[in-house]
């Protein structure tokens, strides 16, 4: 869930922001929120991948996203890309491409989770059904 392909702590989630971007205290101050709204992600199924399995572009993002499809915490992470804006990566299952199409559906939405919690269904596209049945597939053969 990092953009870089730096080994960072499990307890950190690296949005591609550094200090050398703003500068000063808020940067550090932006990047502390951040992980404190993201405690979830050490529960994620890729904690401990590698970045770049998980940025990748085009036809890679269908693939890569499978192991979404076995992850306690997916939704958190797909609220978090939504309500975040996160361009980059695969994040609760969807790739950007996906989440750009919801976003610009449903501009109006500023509650990711209670969208989800009472839409989510509208997620479930043969893409998303075809990877979710991949990942099942996996689980049971591996």
């Amino acid at each position: 869930m990092t953009h870089e392909s730096e080994a960072v702590p499990a307890d950190t989630v690296n949005l591609g922001r550094s200090p050398a971007t703003g500068g000063g205290a808020a940067p550090l101050l932006r990047s502390v929120t951040v992980i404190a709204r993201l405690s979830w992600a050490v529960d994620a199924a890729c904690a401990k991948t590698p970045p770049d399995t998980l940025f990748v572009h085009g036809a890679a993002q269908r693939s890569a996203r499978e192991l979404c499809f076995t992850c306690p915490v997916r939704m958190a992470c797909l609220v978090e890309a939504l309500g975040s804006r996160i361009e980059f990566g695969i994040w609760g299952a969807m790739t950007e491409r996906e989440r750009r199409a919801l976003l610009k559906q449903h501009p109006d939405v500023t509650d990711w989770a209670a969208w989800l919690t009472e839409n989510g269904r509208e997620l479930d596209t043969p893409p998303m059904r075809t990877a979710r049945l991949r990942a099942a597939r996996a689980v049971v053969a591996g």
